[in-house]
């Protein structure tokens, strides 16, 4: 893990927090951001698969991964600790937006692209992911992976989201099932 203007990130080779020997900045990795964790305020913990039915479990089950696969392919943000505050979910936004140039971001849900400036209602579709490159990256909203939201109910709606990320390159081919 390494911070980087107050964000902690967990980086690429570490399947669990214990395994992290080398603190050196790798190549960086898409970025899944989500709202914030109510099971705790740790950095670390941001979208982690655990407990079962977390927003953390509920993408990794989504996006067809192994839990170890997932935690090595992405790094991971939420953007507010504790309880949801919007000035605060904007300023994290920017200094992520700020450190992670040129990398993917995996918006989750339309209030984290909201935080970000951007319309959860024109990018959500992947025609207009074109449309958001910045610098070799980019962003993508995909549905907050929350028990509320209804849109997962469609059984389409976890395939169209993991083959949208695999044409971006943001989920290897091989972790569709």
């Amino acid at each position: 893990m390494f911070v980087d203007g107050g964000i902690a990130y967990l980086r690429r080779g570490a399947a669990n927090f214990d395994e992290i020997q080398d603190t050196s900045v790798i190549a960086p990795r898409p970025m899944l951001v989500g709202e914030d964790n109510p099971h705790s305020s740790d950095p670390r913990h941001a979208l982690y698969p655990s407990p079962p039915g977390c927003s953390g479990a509920r993408l990794c089950a989504i996006l067809g991964m192994d839990w170890r696969d997932y935690l090595r392919a992405f790094d991971r943000a939420d953007l507010c600790s504790g309880r949801w505050d919007a000035a605060e979910a904007r300023e994290t936004a920017a200094e992520i937006r700020r450190t992670g140039a040129g990398i993917w971001h995996v918006l989750c849900g339309a209030k984290v692209a909201r935080a970000f400036g951007l319309d959860p209602a024109t990018v959500a579709e992947p025609a207009h992911v074109r449309q958001l490159y910045e610098a070799g990256g980019g962003f993508v909203v995909v549905p907050h992976p929350s028990g509320r939201s209804r849109i997962w109910s469609d059984p389409t709606a976890a395939k169209t989201v993991r083959e949208t990320l695999v044409k971006l390159g943001i989920v290897p081919r091989r972790e569709l099932p």
